[in-house]
C-alpha cells in the first residue's frame, strides 16, 4: 500500500491597528508552486521547508497558478520566524510593521531568496487588505500533516 506525502499548506492574515488590536483576520488556502516543489526535490542540497523563510507581499491581482515563480507586483519581503508549534506542524511568521509595505495588499508568496525571486513555494491572491501606514500586517504560513 502506498502512502502519499500530503501536507496542508495554509495562510493566515491578520491586519492590526497601531495599538495591536485585531482589525481583520483571514484564513486562506494557497497554491503550491511547481518551482518550489522542484527545489525541495533537488539532490544538490539538503533543502527543507526551512529553506523558505521569506514572506513576500504585493499588490498584483493575477490569480495564482502552479507555474508562478514570483509575485506580480511585490512591495516588500522579509525573513519570518520559523517554528514547529507541534510535531506535525511547521510555521513561518512575520509582522510587517506600520509604514512598511503599505497599500492594498492583494498577493502573498513564500520564497527561498532574500532578494528577487528564488523559487517560490506558495502564492495566494486575495481581494485585498488595506494596510494603511499606521497598520501592521501579520502573515503566517503553516504546513501540517493531515
Amino acid at each position: 500500500m502506498r502512502s502519499p506525502l500530503a501536507l496542508r499548506h495554509n495562510l493566515r492574515l491578520e491586519l492590526l491597528a497601531a495599538d495591536g488590536t485585531l482589525l481583520e483576520e483571514r484564513r486562506l488556502h494557497n497554491t503550491l508552486c511547481t518551482a518550489g516543489k522542484r527545489t525541495l526535490l533537488a539532490t544538490s542540497g539538503p533543502l527543507t521547508l526551512n529553506s523558505y523563510p521569506y514572506i513576500c507581499i504585493g499588490t498584483g491581482t493575477t490569480p495564482e497558478d502552479v507555474a508562478d515563480t514570483g509575485l506580480q507586483a511585490e512591495l516588500v519581503r522579509a525573513s519570518g520566524a520559523l517554528t514547529n508549534p507541534t510535531p506535525d506542524t511547521w510555521q513561518v511568521q512575520h509582522t510587517f510593521p506600520a509604514g512598511t509595505g503599505t497599500g492594498m495588499i492583494t498577493e502573498y508568496a513564500l520564497d527561498s531568496a532574500a532578494i528577487g525571486s528564488g523559487a517560490i513555494l506558495a502564492r495566494k491572491v486575495d481581494s485585498g487588505l488595506d494596510k494603511a501606514a499606521d497598520k501592521s500586517l501579520r502573515v503566517t504560513w503553516t504546513a501540517t500533516i493531515p
